[in-house]
């Protein structure tokens, strides 16, 4: 009995004090405790912290009732996944607009808001801590550093006032990666501790995401460089044609690959190679780039040109549904194996691909400099731009990589193709490499990074 009195008194000298802590506060501010804060404040409206400490936090910093936050006067800020953002002023929000038109009518590129979190049509970055980023202290900088100059001998060529931008992202000019790439040359006798400070001192990552989604994580895969076998001329065995770009061939939508399969370019001229395959040719269309062992034992080398400007269609995921394989079956071994039906399969996939020679017998990617293994990325060039340096966090690649390729299964603001390497193994990393992951854009301080 002793007990419940005494636990009664100090509940009521408690409800006392924090009540008098709660008058105590300035008119404008509104208290909220450990998690009563997400579950009271409304849908997707978050908090900002006390000594008007405008940047993204963690909520998990106030799951302890010892933390309150508060909503400033002129604040209003957005919860996204864990995550609180300030985006606008209190007079600019209405509680009846969705959040959706509320940013796209007052975020818009608008670093007067926050310059920490931008937002368009739907994609947005987040600036973050490389400290918090799952394998970015522990990476090898060095060989980060001596991979990148591989954009560095493409960047060179370039004019300075060029942006290096993608349909709806900026990050500064040419001229500032040529001035990243001197200070990475510089690095060439530093130590690995001063060459990990300098990245972590000079770049900011800014997490990229999807409002279409519900987490910030999306597709990574793999693709690798195929060696197959050619003739430069139509022969009994080589009959398959590798195509150049078509001169008609504009931006809408041209030939499917049934039609084209089917004789739509004969007798054109457009044939720069023949093939003894037509599964591997399928599959050099998905890579976009190889090697071809000629018939007199010499070597060339392909490289993407074109595309017929047709819709996608993953092979994979229709076999699946049509029953002809199971997950993890592979999809090349069951083509090759019924010839019969293949060609109807492959013509499920209306998109095509156009060469041309490299004559630089590199493998070099869209971006038109030499791809590095386990570094490069394919990415959508409508969201991420080329020559950029991002951070790819995945189940099983956590590392710094370079936006060099594209291809035409890599659609999405968070996806990438991993470049695997060249031959037989390089084809079988590829093949197993299917994980969700996170996706930074690496920032140099001298960058200035905007939507377009």
């Amino acid at each position: 009995m002793i007990f419940q009195i005494l636990y009664l008194l100090i509940s009521v000298f408690c409800l006392a004090s924090e009540q008098q802590d709660v008058t105590n506060q300035k008119p404008y501010e509104k208290s909220y405790i450990g998690n009563d804060l997400i579950n009271t404040v409304p849908n997707n409206i978050a908090f900002s912290l006390q000594e008007d400490d405008i940047k993204y936090r963690s909520s998990n910093m106030f799951a302890s009732k010892k933390q309150n936050g508060f909503i400033p006067e002129n604040k209003v800020v957005i919860r996204r996944d864990n995550i609180a953002y300030v985006v606008a002023n209190n007079e600019q929000y209405n509680a009846g607009q969705s959040r959706k038109e509320f940013i796209k009518k007052n975020l818009h590129n608008d670093r007067l808001y926050n310059p920490d979190f931008l937002y368009k049509d739907n994609f947005y970055i987040i600036k973050s801590d490389c400290k918090t980023i799952n394998g970015f202290l522990r990476e090898n900088w060095y060989d980060v550093a001596q991979g990148y100059k591989n954009v560095c001998k493409r960047v060179k060529f370039q004019q300075d006032q060029t942006p290096v931008r993608s349909q709806i992202l900026q990050i500064g000019t040419i001229a500032d990666l040529k001035k990243i790439c001197m200070e990475i040359a510089l690095l060439q006798e530093k130590s690995d501790a001063q060459i990990r400070n300098y990245f972590i001192q000079n770049f900011t990552p800014y997490l990229i995401g999807d409002d279409e989604v519900k987490t910030n994580s999306g597709l990574f895969t793999g693709y690798y460089y195929p060696t197959l076998n050619a003739s430069r001329v139509r022969t009994a065995q080589y009959r398959y044609p590798i195509y150049k770009k078509p001169p008609e061939l504009g931006s809408g939508p041209y030939y499917t690959r049934k039609q084209i399969n089917d004789g739509a370019l004969n007798g054109r001229g457009l044939e720069i190679f023949w093939v003894d395959d037509f599964v591997d040719l399928y599959f050099l269309h998905i890579q976009g780039s190889g090697m071809l062992k000629l018939t007199d034992g010499k070597y060339a080398h392909v490289k993407f040109s074109a595309k017929n400007n047709q819709p996608y269609e993953s092979l994979g995921k229709y076999m699946l549904q049509k029953g002809y394989i199971r997950k993890g079956s592979d999809t090349k071994s069951f083509l090759q194996r019924n010839e019969s039906i293949a060609h109807d399969i492959l013509s499920v996939n209306k998109s095509y691909i156009f060469f041309q020679e490299n004559y630089e017998n590199a493998v070099i990617g869209a971006h038109g400099s030499e791809l590095v293994d386990g570094r490069s990325l394919a990415v959508d060039p409508y969201f991420i731009p080329y020559g950029a340096m991002l951070f790819v966090d995945t189940k099983n690649h956590s590392k710094a990589m370079f936006a060099q390729d594209t291809g035409s299964a890599i659609k999405g603001k968070i996806r990438g193709d991993i470049f695997a390497g060249k031959g037989y193994e390089a084809g079988e990393r590829a093949k197993i490499t299917h994980n969700s992951g996170f996706m930074y854009i690496l920032v140099h301080k001298d960058q200035n990074i905007r939507i377009i």
